[in-house]
């Protein structure tokens, strides 16, 4: 079966076939719903049963237990070494992921440009209409550290609008 640009889209991919009820709230569209629909799991491929989401799935972190938690500062080391571009960001407010303990280690790498990437100010960034400071980035060559303000471990939903420019940034989007 050829699948057109405009058939992927949700409303049209998981129609409810032909003399099937259709359960939807006025004015709404449930997504959920109709990826576990046994007519729209089978056009894109899913499981014949569907899965129960769970916020914590113990399988999977069982699976992954000896790669969490492991420091990175080599690997990391190596990708600045080979040019690659590096960005860390942090939400000010990150309780689980400080910017203290996020700064700390990348004062550790060995990276030959970190003295100089450590003296550059950081840069207070701006975003929408309002002239206040939402972030500051430090940037040299290829290492970017992003401080997000009033951001806490979801910075693209507490700070959107920064979380744009920054993705952007990074990907050399015209989003920035």
């Amino acid at each position: 079966m050829q699948v057109r640009a405009r058939d992927m889209q949700p409303r049209r991919l998981c129609r409810a076939p032909r003399g099937q009820a259709r359960a939807r709230r006025p004015g709404r569209v449930a997504a959920a719903p109709r990826i576990r629909a046994r007519h729209c799991r089978a056009k894109i491929g899913g499981a014949a049963d569907p899965a129960t989401w769970r916020a914590v799935n113990y399988a999977v972190h069982l699976a992954l237990v000896n790669d969490f938690m492991k420091p990175t500062i080599d690997e990391v080391d190596e990708l600045l070494s080979l040019g690659v571009n590096v960005t860390v960001y942090n939400g000010q407010l990150d309780v689980i992921c400080s910017v203290i303990g996020a700064e700390a280690w990348v004062e550790k790498l060995k990276w030959d440009g970190l003295r100089s990437f450590l003296s550059l100010p950081r840069l207070p960034l701006y975003c929408g209409p309002t002239k206040a400071t939402k972030a500051f980035v430090r940037s040299y060559r290829n290492l970017h550290f992003y401080w997000i303000l009033g951001a806490g471990h979801l910075v693209p939903v507490d700070q959107p609008c920064i979380a744009l420019g920054m993705i952007g940034s990074i990907t050399q989007s015209p989003a920035s």
